[in-house]
């Protein structure tokens, strides 16, 4: 049990999740920046875009990846950083892109990533809160996130930020090479801009709620992260702020893997985290079904959702409506907050868990 005084546990952490629409605002008002960036890159054809990072920078790498597929229409892929060197380095070449990232800009595998970019004439962009870090000043270019310092090692503005700065670098990228129409530029845009407002008026409501899950029903040691899509990266990196802020066994799947396997793990004193798609569709059909079949093992069963019939599940977590893909810039937040008020709960201070660190030393 943590001797520190109970009102002081996780200060930061909930400082900066309240600092996250400011952040993430702010970082959106490079959109100048990023389109002259993306005109420098891509005045030569990209076959493949390989994205890399460690722990919740490879997250908002995952999340990227299926925008960039799905808007830009490059091969992409995110990567741990540590394996690149194992998985990608002997199929890379000049005709790529590799997008690094890194909070601090200082994550060994990152640099050494990027190094290799360099050592092979290969294009490379980073995406740091850190300016003054030695991997943005080895990068051909550089996007920041505007968070200022962050100082729980539990990244959440600067993880929302790097989703709107790989966001904005998706668009910027499809619009230039003609892969989408003008409409729907513009209908992204105007969607990513009313973001920093929408999450703004969610963390308190969501905040409440969290208090509310937590205060009637009993904890668990033990959690399911369920997705599918782009909200298979809020599952990740969801399972990983559980594991690292509240010290709690959590594990992430796409949604119609979970019944190949993992299902018998869903009983009694499980927590499942479904993240509930708001469009009527095959992954949505797919989360309602599984939650119907998981009901008979008699799991606490979580939506976070922008509205489904309250009977579903044993608790909801509310997120305002979105375009599906900009999703996960809202569901994330009441993982962020569950994690924090769950290890309150605990007597742990989420903002320096035990033997972790800001930087990837490996």
């Amino acid at each position: 049990m943590n001797t520190e005084n109970s009102n002081n546990l996780g200060k930061y952490t909930l400082k900066e999740i309240y600092d996250t629409p400011g952040a993430l605002k702010k970082t959106l008002e490079q959109k100048d920046i990023i389109k002259d960036i993306t005109k420098k890159i891509f005045k030569t054809q990209k076959k493949r875009i390989f994205l890399t990072g460690s722990g919740t920078s490879y997250h908002s790498g995952f999340f990227a990846q299926y925008l960039f597929n799905n808007l830009v229409k490059i091969y992409s892929s995110a990567e741990f950083a540590p394996e690149f060197p194992y998985l990608i380095e002997s199929i890379i070449n000049e005709n790529d892109l590799i997008i690094g990232l890194s909070q601090s800009g200082e994550s060994k595998g990152t640099i050494r990533t990027i190094e290799y970019g360099n050592e092979k004439n290969i294009p490379t962009v980073c995406v740091t809160n850190n300016p003054d870090s030695k991997l943005a000043k080895i990068t051909d270019y550089c996007i920041f996130t505007k968070c200022e310092k962050e100082i729980s090692v539990m990244a959440t503005k600067t993880y929302i930020a790097e989703l709107g700065v790989l966001t904005a670098f998706a668009l910027e990228i499809a619009k230039y090479l003609n892969k989408i129409s003008d409409d729907i530029y513009t209908s992204y845009w105007n969607e990513l801009l009313s973001l920093p407002n929408k999450i703004e008026k969610l963390i308190p409501k969501s905040h409440k709620e969290v208090k509310t899950l937590i205060s009637n029903f009993e904890l668990t040691d033990r959690c399911f992260v369920l997705g599918s899509g782009s909200d298979f990266a809020t599952a990740k990196e969801g399972a990983l702020k559980l594991k690292e802020g509240a010290q709690i066994f959590a594990d992430e799947f796409p949604t119609a893997e979970f019944p190949h396997g993992p299902i018998i793990l869903a009983e009694f004193g499980v927590w499942i985290l479904t993240i509930i798609p708001s469009q009527n569709d095959t992954r949505k059909e797919h989360m309602i079904k599984l939650i119907n079949k998981m009901k008979k093992r008699n799991p606490t069963i979580v939506g976070i959702s922008s509205g489904v019939d309250s009977q579903l599940v044993d608790f909801q977590l509310k997120i305002p409506l979105t375009l599906p893909d900009l999703r996960p810039f809202l569901s994330i937040i009441p993982i962020q907050l569950l994690t924090l008020e769950l290890s309150k709960k605990k007597g742990l201070n989420c903002d320096k868990p035990e033997a972790l660190t800001k930087i990837s030393g490996i």
